[in-house]
């Protein structure tokens, strides 16, 4: 921070306003005036005037004139030009985020920052571009907010967390709000930990309201609880009426595994060069009552979105272990006394205990694999199934019961083997 930013103003007297709040006030019209009173080179001008010709026009950002801005000699061509990739339709997460490492001036840094906050919706509603981009922009936005020398690109950071959702580190935001040198980060952080929507978010936020002495970070911090105990609110209604189409499936999943018995093989930790994903094997026992039955009677379109798919789907995939958990998933479905097999894959990212599991490679995002294989020769001595899938949940994620969240990355891989398809 410059020592103009410090500096006093001796408009605060005029103003009335208390010195800390009067100064937080002139530092951030300073930094909007600045911004107006730097026009654009022609050059640049002309730049940003065709992508945005495109934009207006819903085309894709045409890549000559994008590239030129993004290498302009001025700061705000390269600003304006990655503000409108964030506007863009198409979510061009890897060239914000290269050029974000190759950006020295605060001012570009916080634009991509912003885009980048800007594009995560599509960016979680992306099953591919989720699993190769998510865990890069979230350790990214982290460092950020931890480390960059600007406040403004610390609280563009903490706002970008906030709209991770399921996703968001909660512990990363607690810190910035408890000790961040700047007042406005702070603030930034206590309404992350509310769009968060998360239920520890709240006694973060509680936490803090305890521990900071500044009135304008207390009403902030208070807005961002009413904001939250909204949304949870609304959570808990919703969890008294008939779950998403999602949720079904894990309650109907629940319920049919509840009284079969088996075995869970020892739980694996694959590292692949995206996430680490930990692979849950069961084996349970067939009974008159199939899978299948059960699969029928949830909503269809389900099925149409190919949120259940059979297993040869897993083939058309370009994630590497799906294809070879199918692939042998599919070998074990040649065998006389198997009935069914199916394959649940969902993602969940911490920030806490489950970084233990994943610290030596710098990962908090978990992909977990569920596979269940349905056997007609299974030990009746063996424990019941679910209650040995729960535990090694819960050893290994630490985390609430599956059944007991609403995913919303949630896929499903279905098929019945051959020797008793006949059958059905």
């Amino acid at each position: 921070m410059s020592e103009d930013d410090t500096a006093h103003d001796p408009s605060d007297a005029a103003t009335g306003k208390a010195p800390e709040e009067a100064q937080k006030t002139s530092r951030q019209e300073r930094e909007v005036t600045q911004r107006r009173l730097c026009p654009l080179p022609a050059d640049g001008e002309a730049l940003v005037s065709e992508l945005k010709t495109a934009l207006e026009r819903q085309l894709l950002l045409p890549s000559g004139p994008l590239l030129l801005a993004l290498a302009h000699s001025s700061w705000n061509v390269r600003a304006e030009a990655v503000r409108l990739l964030g506007l863009s339709r198409e979510p061009m997460i890897e060239l914000l985020l290269s050029t974000l490492g190759q950006e020295a001036h605060e001012g570009v840094r916080e634009a991509i920052v912003w885009s980048l906050g800007r594009l995560i919706p599509a960016l979680l509603a992306d099953e591919q571009l989720r699993r190769t981009w998510l865990v890069h922009v979230r350790t990214t936005l982290i460092a950020l907010l931890q480390a960059d020398d600007c406040w403004l690109v610390r609280e563009a950071a903490a706002w970008a967390l906030g709209r991770l959702g399921w996703a968001t580190p909660l512990e990363a935001l607690r810190q910035a709000l408890l000790s961040d040198s700047d007042e406005e980060v702070c603030a930034a952080a206590a309404q992350a930990l509310a769009a968060s929507g998360r239920r520890l978010a709240r006694a973060y936020l509680l936490e803090a309201l305890e521990k900071v002495e500044m009135p304008f970070l207390q009403e902030t911090i208070r807005e961002a609880l009413a904001e939250l105990d909204e949304v949870l609110a609304r959570k808990e209604v919703q969890a008294q009426r008939p779950g998403s189409p999602l949720r079904q499936t894990l309650l109907a999943l629940r319920d049919f595994l509840e009284d079969r018995r088996g075995s869970l093989l020892e739980p694996r930790l694959l590292v692949t060069g995206q996430e680490p994903v930990l692979v849950l094997w069961c084996i349970y026992q067939a009974k008159e009552r199939r899978l299948k039955e059960v699969l029928d009677g949830l909503p269809q379109d389900l099925w149409a979105r190919a949120l259940i798919a059979p297993l040869e789907a897993t083939q058309r995939s370009n994630d590497r272990v799906l294809r070879l958990l199918g692939q042998r998933l599919v070998q074990y479905c040649q065998q006389p006394s198997c009935q069914e097999v199916l394959m649940l894959s969902t993602t969940i990212c911490r920030q806490a205990r489950t970084e233990s599991l994943l610290t030596e490679r710098g990962r908090t995002c978990l992909r977990v694999i569920i596979i269940g294989v349905s056997a007609s020769e299974v030990d009746l001595n063996k424990p019941p199934v679910l209650r040995e899938l729960a535990l090694a949940w819960k050893a290994t994620t630490q985390e609430a019961p599956l059944c007991e969240q609403d995913p919303c990355d949630l896929r499903l891989w279905y098929q019945p083997c051959p020797s008793w398809a006949g059958q059905s």
